[in-house]
């Protein structure tokens, strides 16, 4: 998978761990429709709303994990090399010729 499949994934449990984070049988009521035993899966955690904010926490954490490692350690070293040349490469984009640490 690529690193932009990956993040746009991270992103998307990220978005998915707020919600169900923030309101979770509200978020679980809108996932109800479809045949039996899925409304039954979504029906357990409509009726346990502090099991469900756990497990969304835990989604937001892995999809906070899985969008970082993106950025920073896609094979365990930075992505684009050393410190100067991740400098090179962020000068390559126009309009951006200031540090991207900055």
């Amino acid at each position: 998978m690529t690193g932009r499949l990956k993040e746009l994934f991270g992103m998307l449990m990220v978005g998915d761990g707020v919600l169900g984070t923030m309101a979770p049988r509200e978020h679980c009521l809108l996932w109800r429709q479809g045949p039996p035993i899925w409304q039954k899966m979504i029906d357990f955690f409509i009726q346990r709303p502090r099991l469900t904010r756990l497990l969304a926490m835990g989604e937001l954490a892995a999809g906070f994990w899985l969008a970082e490692r993106q950025w920073n350690h896609g094979s365990g070293r930075h992505r684009l090399g050393a410190a100067g040349s991740r400098q090179r490469e962020f000068e390559k984009v126009p309009g951006c010729e200031s540090s991207p640490n900055a």
